[in-house]
């Protein structure tokens, strides 16, 4: 790729590989994020280079070339190295797995998360793994044994919280359930012996007023 660089203003990252990162943006058709867009930034004077050059002759945004361009502008901003040569779009797709490799679960495809095996070094064919956003994110800066404890913590803290919700809804659907069952008890003992009768026979528990609602005998022996 031939272009002249414009000049750039002092920027953390590398301003050279921010402009290639901006042109490739426009290569594929794709606006960077609304925080590169201002006019000091390389990656957002690449882009217009870009895209004046292709204008509309463009190579289409495929799901892989934005996880490439994402994790191209995520390792730009940390001055991470990234191997161009070899982590491509389609290595990328080559990374896709149906499990996790930390937590054995299955991967979505709204879950996926590529990520570097060790963070000590860049981006670079066989460093990188696919693996799901909720390992990824208790990976953290961890050994990989590290990261599977946290990722199993977070799994079996999600369960509790789950079963916590269902028993919950149990015990009130429990509860509402005795509550019309005593209230259509103390209905047919209204309906026996009167309004009178319900002062009597709400103080008593429910299994003794549904006894009652049947029999009418301890009111009936009241009266």
């Amino acid at each position: 790729m031939a272009q002249t660089l414009l000049a750039f203003d002092a920027h953390p990252a590398d301003p050279h590989i921010g402009f290639e990162l901006g042109w490739d943006h426009a290569q594929h058709g794709v606006l960077p994020p609304p925080e590169q867009l201002h006019p000091n930034n390389p990656l957002f004077q690449g882009w217009r280079a870009g895209a004046a050059c292709y204008a509309e002759r463009t190579l289409g945004a495929s799901r892989l070339a934005r996880e490439w361009l994402q994790l191209r502008l995520h390792a730009w901003q940390r001055g991470l190295a990234f191997e161009l040569s070899q982590v491509t779009p389609h290595y990328l797709g080559q990374l896709d797995v149906p499990l996790c490799p930390v937590t054995r679960q299955p991967i979505g495809a709204a879950d996926a998360s590529i990520d570097r095996v060790c963070d000590q070094a860049g981006y670079a064919a066989g460093n990188m793994v696919m693996m799901s956003r909720a390992a990824n994110r208790a990976k953290g800066g961890c050994r990989w044994d590290e990261a599977l404890v946290h990722a199993e913590q977070a799994k079996a803290a999600a369960d509790q919280a789950r079963e916590a919700v269902a028993h919950t809804r149990d015990g009130l659907q429990a509860a509402r359930e005795r509550r019309a069952r005593l209230d259509e008890t103390l209905d047919l003992i209204r309906a026996r012996f009167g309004d009178d009768a319900i002062q009597r026979a709400s103080l008593l528990d429910e299994p003794k007023a549904l006894w009652v609602a049947r029999t009418g005998s301890a009111l009936e022996d009241d009266a």
